[in-house]
């Protein structure tokens, strides 16, 4: 399967998962805000909780 085939809450979460893994996002640093992170993948707060919530799992 695809990235672009993936549901855009799992494409964020691995977008932002290699955020994390390349320090673009420094490992117990906090994430922008919400409303920072929609605005940079253009989704509502709504998608980006959800891809947040994956992170988390």
């Amino acid at each position: 399967m695809h990235q672009e085939d993936l549901p855009l809450y799992l494409q964020i979460a691995g977008q932002l998962r290699r955020n994390i893994q390349e320090s673009v996002f420094k490992v117990g640093d906090r994430l922008p805000t919400e409303t920072e992170l929609s605005e940079r993948f253009g989704v509502n707060r709504h998608t980006l909780r959800r891809a947040i919530e994956v992170l988390r799992q």
